[in-house]
């Protein structure tokens, strides 16, 4: 499938094809008199009515081939010219490199199209091979960093085809560009789970010693709050903090023993800015949290004595404050 949209190309129409002389394309069902009608392009009309045709037949060959080309250079995300694309091609047993190798140009002009994405997932499940795909999902990163189509994409690459070795470098080398992408944030917080603690359902859970989970969540949170000195309002930075510290899917309590003490620590000196959000809001959190671990609790210097839903409810009020625009949020958690 080329990416061939050059205004010098001569794109014949279907109808005036002869190896297409057989087929009656079928025009789109429209009302006799449709309120607003859409004006299409010939070249629109006539590859979907070739489509419709195909699609009623059950014809699967080379020509339908030219005919979802077609369909999908004049609508990418057309959802339905891609799929029959694919149950065509592995049909006819077509080759799927070549098809990837074409469609990858599609890619750098529409990374944000789910359908391309989808579209190379399938044929490299079919195809059981990787086929390099991480260079593929890497050159679109580079052009849009924070792609949630692409990030997705490698997310699914790396579990389906166990290639996680690496990933961690990887999304650590895109938070050092920008420490503000919480994509990169984000699929680091995948790989964590699912390479060192044995969390991720698609990947093949295990067991994992709850020293190992304590020690990887220390890693990662620390990772972190190097971040912090200078994006102390990057939410990203809190997001990722707080998933390891209080959303662990195993062990929960003895991370958040472990590690409670120095992330507020941490959080009370980034909130000695008078204009701080992130920080109060991630102390919040930790205290509410702390209500339920009165071991916990008592170690928490920050709380000067109170309960630790009272704090909570301080921070929450106090952030009403600062931040108007989330003014009925804040006030919303207190309790």
């Amino acid at each position: 499938m080329s990416d061939s949209s050059s205004d010098s190309e001569d794109i014949r129409l279907f109808c005036e094809k002869e190896e297409y002389s057989d087929v009656a394309p079928l025009p789109q069902a429209d009302a006799a008199d449709p309120v607003v009608a859409i004006n299409y392009s010939e070249e629109f009309a006539d590859c979907h009515g070739y489509l419709r045709a195909f699609l009623a037949s059950g014809e699967k060959s080379a020509r339908v081939l030219e005919v979802t080309s077609a369909c999908i250079r004049n609508n990418p995300a057309n959802y339905t010219a891609w799929k029959h694309r694919r149950d065509v091609l592995l049909a006819i047993k077509g080759d799927i490199k070549k098809e990837l190798k074409e469609n990858a140009a599609l890619c750098s002009r529409f990374a944000k199209n789910f359908q391309i994405w989808h579209h190379r997932r399938e044929l490299l499940a079919a195809l059981g091979d990787h086929n390099d795909e991480k260079e593929v999902a890497a050159r679109a990163i580079a052009n849009d960093s924070k792609n949630y189509h692409v990030w997705s994409h490698r997310k699914w690459v790396a579990t389906h085809f166990d290639l996680l070795e690496g990933e961690a470098e990887y999304a650590a080398a895109q938070i050092e560009v920008d420490f503000r992408n919480n994509s990169a944030w984000s699929y680091m917080y995948f790989v964590a789970e699912s390479r060192d603690l044995g969390l991720n359902v698609e990947f093949g859970t295990r067991d994992v010693p709850c020293e190992t989970h304590v020690e990887v969540r220390r890693r990662e949170i620390l990772r972190a709050l190097t971040y912090l000195p200078d994006g102390t309002e990057n939410e990203a930075v809190h997001n990722y903090i707080l998933g390891h510290l209080l959303h662990a899917k195993a062990h929960a309590d003895a991370i958040f023993g472990a590690l409670a003490v120095p992330v507020e620590r941490a959080m009370l000196e980034a909130a000695a800015d008078d204009e701080a959000i992130w920080p109060l809001a991630t102390l919040a959190e930790v205290y509410t949290r702390a209500a339920k671990a009165g071991d916990v609790a008592a170690a928490l210097p920050g709380l000067d004595g109170m309960m630790p839903v009272e704090k909570a409810n301080e921070l929450y009020v106090e952030l009403a404050k600062r931040d108007p625009v989330r003014r009925k949020y804040w006030t919303s958690l207190v309790v």
